[in-house]
């Protein structure tokens, strides 16, 4: 399934995978960055959601 046109491939038997982003400690998140993290949060809670 793909979001954004980013493809999230779970690992196989496994529901709790994580998200995972790196970001300078001198530096904030572009706007664009940030949208982007809460997007795939959103995705991965609906993801868990439908695995409870």
């Amino acid at each position: 399934e793909s979001v954004n046109g980013i493809t999230v491939i779970p690992f196989k038997g496994k529901v709790d995978n994580r998200m995972v982003y790196v970001k300078r400690a001198s530096d904030e998140l572009s706007q664009c960055a940030q949208d982007f993290v809460e997007t795939l949060q959103s995705y991965f809670d609906k993801k868990k959601e439908e695995h409870a």
